[in-house]
């Protein structure tokens, strides 16, 4: 994910799991370590699950990852800048 000026971002994050019936979804800043946490937990029963996350933004991207194959829905609603 492209994003120029902020320092973090407040985002609201959607995963719909294809196939499988357990995972996740885990976004972070570009250039740091894959956090041993998610984001967001997949519905069993293969039902799209939101939550909201505040992640960082180095080098003006944020990466994401998922466990399985996923449709993944980002919206950007909020950013911090420095100063």
């Amino acid at each position: 994910m492209p994003l120029a000026g902020p320092r973090a971002i407040a985002v609201a994050a959607t995963v719909q799991l294809l196939g499988v019936t357990a995972g996740y979804a885990t976004l972070w800043p570009s250039g740091s370590p894959t956090p041993t946490v998610a984001s967001v937990n997949a519905d069993p029963s293969g039902r799209a699950v939101a939550n909201q996350a505040l992640i960082g933004v180095r080098d003006g991207t944020a990466l994401a990852i998922t466990s399985a194959t996923s449709h993944v829905i980002v919206d950007v609603h909020g950013w911090f800048v420095a100063g």
